[in-house]
């Protein structure tokens, strides 16, 4: 079973994968309580920001947020980028987080997204897909 917990809802309702031991990555990076100085502090508010503000509908393409490949889209704030995929119903899929370094996403990343997506659809179609919250 593949469990996804709810990050906020709003117009569209965003979800991120639980892992089997509990933990949720994109929870973590959301948890202002793990930053490791003030910097850091303000990139993950301003993250839990533009996920309200895409929660409702109201974050306009931008260099900040846009489509990557193949209807993988990312949101970036500072260091941290989040990638997600749209779902019927108005659900918005958050597959992971992760520290970008250069100037382009790194392909691994993207094809990550893509796996994510495609374990969430087949999980979907098996009927073995959770939405919690």
């Amino acid at each position: 079973m593949r469990k996804y917990l709810l990050i906020c809802r709003d117009k569209f309702s965003l979800y991120a994968l639980e892992n089997e031991d509990g933990s949720c990555e994109i929870a973590e990076l959301l948890d202002r309580s793990n930053a490791r100085n003030k910097d850091d502090a303000t990139a993950r508010v301003s993250m839990v920001k533009k996920l309200e503000r895409l929660s409702m509908g109201q974050l306009p393409e931008s260099p900040v947020h846009h489509m990557i490949e193949d209807g993988i889209r990312q949101i970036s704030s500072d260091k941290y980028r989040l990638m997600y995929f749209f779902d019927s119903g108005r659900l918005i899929i958050c597959t992971h987080s992760f520290v970008k370094k250069g100037d382009k996403t790194p392909k691994r990343e993207i094809e990550k997204a893509k796996r994510h997506r495609e374990a969430y659809l087949r999980a979907r179609k098996n009927k073995t897909l959770r939405l919690e919250g």
